[in-house]
């Protein structure tokens, strides 16, 4: 079997110069004559007085165009899947074809209007460049019994065992190929991909040869606590199961996570021992922990760290900072211990200062503020500065920042390092519109966590946790739409690149790995 490095040599030579054919060239020419609405005798002495009348208009049609980045990226993560999951070469053949007619497609377009966007517009439209979904009207979903907590994690399991977002209405518009979901109807002889999950860019397909019999729901123990993560991972899955499942597999409720597929954890602490069974993280989740069964598709809360520190001050300096930081937690810890390791490494004198409930922030004069701290108390310690001494190198923190509910209430010039970017596209546009929440570090983790496992579940449909390990471990170089395509550090399931660094609103440069050598 090829490796993904011979793969990847089949695109070699793909962006270079087409040479038109000379008949499609000719009647180019004569269609633009004719368009001219030009008289004949106008048209004749045009003819005469030009060799090429349409030279101007056709120079350079046929000439080389470099692949763009973002489609470059989703062909190798294509042609990486068909290496890793061991497809056969028919397979292969055909993604091979199939990102030839990208190229072809991305080079002969010559003009591109975009439709306004509809902001809260359920569609699914224009994945994979065209609509995906067949609209019908569903069996109601039954609803479940009432559960209890589930154990092991020290958090509160949703309760109920219904679909993870509610019971669907009648009168849901879903997929024409949910009859292979709680509604009950045939199985799915159909699988679109998974709403919002793949782009044009993207040429990739689910291993059908895999699928068996009725697709059985993905049993998740989800727990909760922190309500942003929570709205992002529910909306997404009240879309998913409401559009059909992932390859017609529902996402469903269990109470206990000794008989789930997947673990989720939304609260804000990370889990306290490691799940025997494939696991999502919440949005700080130490490199420590992202390890064996536990994944987490954002950056290491400690190397934002390092990358913030490193911003703030790239070389030695005789300066003086100061952190805040959280009484418990990784932002009491991990997080202000590698910022402390980048100051003294570049020769910074710095002040660690622990938040207390019902004690005042005191300001501390410093060359620079480093934030390890939620965004509502961002916002309290960044209020305490006003009226005194501003320091210099203004105030700087990590993910907790990326939060446009808060950012408002934060200097102008705030710059913190976020695992996602907060775009302005019609997926962010959906998702702010149907949680009613501003966009967030915090909500795009859950959305971007039940897309991932969605991606995952359509593609290899995992049936064993061991299988669904293998098949989060295979989503290896996906991009999820608020961020780039990523890779694991070796030995873990910590991604890179780890971040991207804002100031104020605006986002800056590309998205980042950290370098720094430190722990």
């Amino acid at each position: 079997m090829s490796g993904p490095d011979e793969l990847l040599g089949d695109l070699r030579g793909a962006d270079g110069p087409r040479a038109m054919p000379a008949g499609l060239r000719s009647r180019l020419e004569e269609a633009l004559l004719a368009g001219a609405s030009l008289p004949e005798e106008a048209r004749d002495r045009l003819a005469e007085r030009l060799k090429d009348p349409t030279a101007a208009v056709l120079a350079g049609v046929d000439g080389p165009r470099p692949m763009p980045a973002s489609l470059r990226s989703g062909v190798e993560w294509s042609l990486r899947r068909t290496h890793v999951v061991d497809r056969t070469p028919r397979d292969r053949s055909w993604l091979a074809a199939a990102a030839c007619l990208l190229l072809v497609a991305a080079s002969v377009v010559v003009l591109n209007t975009r439709q306004p966007r509809q902001p809260h517009e359920e569609s699914a439209a224009g994945v994979l460049g065209r609509p995906v979904f067949v609209e019908t009207r569903p069996e109601p979903l039954a609803v479940g019994d009432q559960a209890g907590t589930g154990a092991g994690t020290g958090a509160q399991a949703s309760a109920a065992t219904a679909p993870l977002a509610g019971v669907v209405p009648p009168d849901a518009a879903v997929s024409g190929n949910a009859g292979g979901g709680g509604g009950g109807g045939a199985f799915p002889t159909s699988y679109d991909p998974p709403p919002f999950a793949l782009t044009s860019q993207t040429v990739v397909r689910p291993d059908l040869t895999k699928r068996t019999g009725p697709p059985p729901p993905v049993r998740i123990t989800a727990f909760s606590g922190d309500p942003a993560e929570q709205a992002g991972f529910d909306l997404y899955v009240d879309l998913l199961n409401r559009r059909g499942g992932a390859g017609g597999r529902q996402f469903t409720k269990v109470p206990s996570s000794s008989t789930a597929d997947v673990t989720v954890n939304l609260t804000a602490t990370p889990f306290a021992s490691r799940p025997t069974r494939p696991a999502f993280d919440t949005l700080l989740t130490p490199e420590a922990s992202l390890r064996g069964t536990v994944f987490n598709f954002a950056g290491a809360p400690e190397h934002q760290a390092h990358l913030i520190a490193d911003a703030v001050f790239p070389e030695s300096t005789s300066a003086r900072a100061v952190v805040y930081r959280e009484p418990s937690g990784p932002l009491a810890d991990v997080v202000p211990q590698a910022i402390q390791a980048v100051l003294d490494d570049r020769n910074v004198t710095a002040v660690v200062v622990t938040l207390e409930d019902g004690r005042p922030v005191v300001p501390v004069p410093a060359d620079a503020v480093f934030l390890s701290v939620t965004g509502e108390h961002a916002v309290i310690v960044t209020e305490a500065y006003k009226g005194g001494p501003q320091p210099a190198l203004g105030f700087n923190g990590i993910g907790t920042i990326a939060d446009r509910n808060v950012l408002w209430r934060l200097p102008s010039d705030i710059r913190y390092i976020s695992p996602y970017s907060l775009p302005d596209t019609d997926e962010a546009d959906y998702v702010i519109g149907h949680t009613n929440q501003a966009l967030s570090a915090r909500l795009i983790h859950g959305w971007v966590a039940a897309k991932t496992l969605a991606v995952a579940v359509w593609l290899e449909d995992p049936r064993t946790p061991a299988a669904f390990k293998t098949a989060l471990e295979h989503m290896e170089g996906y991009a999820n739409g608020f961020a780039p395509a990523f890779t694991f550090r070796p030995g873990t399931h910590s991604v890179k690149p780890d971040g991207v660094l804002f100031v104020g609103h605006d986002q800056q440069g590309s998205f980042l790995t950290d370098a720094f050598p430190g722990p």
